[in-house]
């Protein structure tokens, strides 16, 4: 399945197809990193880190660690800082990297403390996270535990993220101006999208979200469980929810997981846009392995 939009040819199959390993996150410091791997991962370009969103161990209910690598050298990238000691900002999935004017960044993740939030903050390394803001993006209506999974835009214009309405399945997309959001600081933004539509033809039981990533002009979103034998589904989108393209059974990683420990996970997590000599790649974040054991891989697709 093809489509035109803006003068470009979209062929999801045959981008998936060229994909080739970007980076191996080989050293995810903090706790829980070698039982969960990674939940998500973002690229600042303009200073050249790539940052790593790791679940803590269970019993910490959901929390994440921060992790920097290089974005630059070998494939194989070891961890340089990682945020602690354990806060209750950041939660499980989503991590939006928005660049600020004076050439520092903010991380947009899950609030810890109540997914329909999003958290924006700033990341040292070996210290908590600070200057942290809390934006709700979903209403009453909306279940409380159900990442919000934000994403920021590769031009810097929108913020992404997602919400499961009560008594439904599937999730629903909404989509704001990064700007406004930024301005107005710190609030309630649950009736103040731009666009929003459903995820019905994607999400379902055997198909949670897994990532969410954009270039300001289209939204690609990966579902799917860590079992092996489950298809993974990815698709494309316009900002307003137009379907564009879509591959209901994604394969990217799958034989390298198939090597990995006992070969029965293979699980999306996260997804991102990087440019690299002037091309724009989508990134594919997987982990495998058994537990105690990840791996956590990133892909690149090239985009046509």
């Amino acid at each position: 399945m093809a489509f035109f939009l803006s003068g470009h040819y979209l062929d999801l199959s045959e981008s998936l197809a060229s994909s080739s390993l970007f980076a191996s996150l080989d050293n995810i410091r903090g706790p829980g990193g070698k039982i969960n791997g990674i939940q998500y991962f973002s690229f600042d370009e303009r200073n050249r880190d790539l940052y790593s969103l790791n679940l803590n161990i269970a019993k910490n209910g959901n929390r994440s660690t921060i992790n920097r690598y290089p974005l630059d050298g070998d494939r194989s990238k070891q961890s340089e800082g990682f945020s602690t000691p354990l806060g209750n900002v950041v939660g499980h999935q989503g991590l939006g990297l928005e660049y600020l004017p004076e050439g520092g960044v903010r991380l947009w993740s899950t609030y810890y403390k109540d997914f329909r939030q999003v958290a924006r903050y700033s990341y040292s390394d070996g210290a908590p996270v600070g200057d942290v803001q809390i934006y709700r993006l979903f209403g009453v209506g909306f279940r409380p535990y159900v990442s919000s999974t934000p994403t920021i835009s590769l031009d810097q214009k929108f913020i992404v993220a997602a919400g499961k309405k009560k008594g439904e399945t599937y999730q629903t997309v909404r989509v704001w101006r990064l700007a406004d959001l930024v301005a107005n600081g710190g609030g309630d933004y649950s009736k103040s999208w731009l666009y929003e539509w459903d995820l019905r033809d994607l999400i379902g039981p055997q198909h949670p979200l897994q990532g969410i990533a954009s270039d300001g002009k289209r939204i690609w979103i990966i579902a799917g469980s860590s079992k092996i034998n489950e298809p993974k589904r990815l698709g494309v989108y316009s900002l307003e929810g137009r379907v564009l393209d879509k591959d209901d059974n994604m394969t990217v990683g799958r034989a390298q997981a198939l090597l990995d420990g006992v070969g029965k996970v293979y699980e999306p997590e996260g997804l991102a846009l990087i440019e690299v000599d002037g091309k724009v790649y989508l990134c594919i974040g997987i982990v495998s392995g058994d537990k105690g054991f990840r791996h956590a891989r990133i892909y690149k697709a090239p985009l046509r």
